[in-house]
């Protein structure tokens, strides 16, 4: 079998998978991203429900009830701020996504759209004096 034939092959099939690769990765990167999201929101989450925990375990006056009910207020406020921080974290992560797909895409359109000019400019250049070549036909009379 032809050298060149199977190095043109190789070479073409490796082309093929390289944005199928670049995707794998913007996939991967975005999916590391989320996880680490995840677990801190967790995280974040967790201590503010063990601090209330904790809180609560302390009150023994009246005194104490009302201080600690007084902070409910507080915990109500920080979770809402913190829902507020993170749905704007997921959106930026979601638009870090797409952006990084759109431009592996884009890429991937570049880089097609320039291969195929290339190989289809000598083709053309090898048409055109074939078609001078050849005479024009006469019209058929009726």
């Amino acid at each position: 079998m032809n050298p060149d034939f199977l190095a043109n092959f190789n070479e073409q099939a490796r082309k093929m998978a390289e944005p199928l690769a670049k995707m794998n990765q913007v996939m991967l990167k975005n999916a590391e991203r989320m996880t680490e999201f995840s677990l801190n929101t967790i995280k974040n989450y967790s201590e503010l429900g063990l601090n209330h925990l904790r809180h609560a375990a302390e009150v023994k006056t009246p005194e104490a009830a009302t201080d600690f009910s007084a902070k409910q207020t507080e915990l109500v406020n920080t979770i809402s701020q913190q829902i507020l921080q993170d749905a704007q974290r997921l959106t930026e992560l979601g638009n870090a996504m797409r952006n990084d797909l759109l431009e592996v895409m884009g890429d991937s359109y570049t880089q097609a759209t320039t291969e195929m000019q290339a190989a289809m400019n000598p083709t053309a250049a090898e048409a055109k004096p074939a078609a001078a070549e050849k005479p024009a036909k006469a019209p058929k009379s009726a």
